[in-house]
């Protein structure tokens, strides 16, 4: 199978990522569509001003890639982003790696005990009450009766990615992304929704 088929499938057949490795295309930027899911898809999980802030300061620390646009959702984080260097990690490093920073400011910030991460108030009038709890000794997602010793983190294991092809409107993609919490009915219009912005700009 080429690269093109793989692309194509886009994570919805494949059982796994395929995490393939960038082209470098004359006078074309690399821009890579990351998706991460929350651990069984637990709810408020990332829509929260705290998770929010943890988030961007783990992207900041993380340098090998550029975090340009990007959408929290309760259950997954959308973002495009772009290897800081030609030589840089593979993507899924780089996910892992912010991933592991995530995990460990949480369990600093809540130390001792657990706690309900609870949405800031553009949330809370459409989650409803979060359902996610955190055994933050262990820096584990409880949100199910899965036994302790299968959970990892937070996260799902592993994440999506795909890198834009020639042709593709980085904008036009990036639009659909960001009008998710719209069509989930958690926001009016995507600027309403205060879980998204941009840090980098990055040049497509």
């Amino acid at each position: 199978m080429n690269r093109k088929d793989e692309e194509q499938k886009d994570g919805h057949d494949r059982k796994r990522p395929a995490h393939l490795p960038n082209v470098v295309r004359h006078n074309t930027p690399v821009v890579v569509f990351v998706t991460v899911c929350a651990v069984d898809r637990a709810v408020n999980t990332f829509a929260t001003d705290t998770m929010h802030d943890i988030m961007r300061s783990a992207w900041a620390a993380a340098g090998s890639h550029l975090v340009g646009v990007y959408v929290l959702m309760p259950d997954h984080v959308h973002l495009f982003c772009s290897p800081a260097s030609p030589d840089t990690e593979n993507v899924a490093q780089w996910v892992r790696y912010w991933k592991s920073l995530v995990t460990r400011e949480v369990r600093g910030r809540f130390a001792g005990g657990a706690c309900v991460c609870t949405p800031g108030r553009a949330a809370e009038q459409t989650l409803g009450p979060p359902v996610l709890r955190l055994d933050l000794r262990s820096g584990e997602g409880r949100a199910s009766a899965r036994p302790a010793e299968r959970q990892s983190s937070l996260f799902q294991r592993d994440c999506w990615d795909t890198q834009l092809r020639r042709g593709e409107s980085y904008h036009e993609k990036w639009e659909y992304v960001r009008n998710n919490p719209v069509r989930r009915g958690l926001a009016a219009s995507a600027d309403a929704w205060p879980y998204g912005g941009v840090i980098n700009e990055l040049v497509w």
